[in-house]
């Protein structure tokens, strides 16, 4: 891929087609976007990383979704998650994720935000 270097007016319409891009994922996605000043990021990779981004989100709403409960049948072999007591929560998690894992699919999640107990629409 060659590489594209920006110039000026050029340098200046590529900076603000990333503020644009920038405010349509916080409106429209609900993105929030840091700064680090010790390592600034170039205009054209961050354009590159935005237009990806959009591309996601956009596929995203394209794509059908599908609850895991259907795919693996659940049924009445588990408890509805409204019905396990709090301290047992890590417990009934630990076993759908067991029978999940025999039925080939895993749940991997990288947000802090995101735990067991909150993972109740399955």
């Amino acid at each position: 891929m060659a590489e594209q270097f920006y110039e000026g007016e050029d340098k200046d319409k590529l900076i603000t087609e990333n503020e644009i891009l920038k405010l349509r994922l916080m409106l429209e996605r609900g993105a929030t976007f840091g700064t680090n000043k010790d390592l600034p990021i170039p205009p054209e990779i961050e354009n590159e990383f935005l237009k990806h981004i959009m591309e996601f989100e956009n596929q995203l709403d394209k794509s059908g979704r599908i609850k895991v409960g259907n795919v693996l049948k659940l049924g009445d072999q588990f408890r509805h998650p409204d019905r396990i007591p709090d301290h047992q929560i890590e417990e009934a998690w630990q076993t759908l994720k067991s029978y999940m894992n025999l039925k080939d699919i895993e749940l991997v999640v990288s947000s802090p935000n995101v735990t067991p107990a909150s993972c109740t629409n399955l």
